[in-house]
């Protein structure tokens, strides 16, 4: 797993970037994932079912 953070998401130029140095290579999936302001830092937070722009579901089990 890689955890990856996009800058310059806005401008639309920070993934491009992120290609060229191989911040993808190997990469068999990509999910990602909005901040918010209303929610406090270091909290995740998720619906079930589709939201916004979502097209597809995915399960996920995360130990550590």
């Amino acid at each position: 797993m890689r955890l990856l953070f996009q800058p310059a998401e806005e401008a639309g130029a920070g993934a491009s970037h992120m290609i060229k140095d191989g911040a993808l290579r190997d990469a068999e999936a990509i999910f990602g994932m909005h901040i918010s302001s209303i929610l406090p830092t270091g909290i995740i937070d998720s619906n079930s079912g589709p939201a916004l722009a979502a097209v597809c579901f995915f399960e996920a089990k995360i130990v550590g």
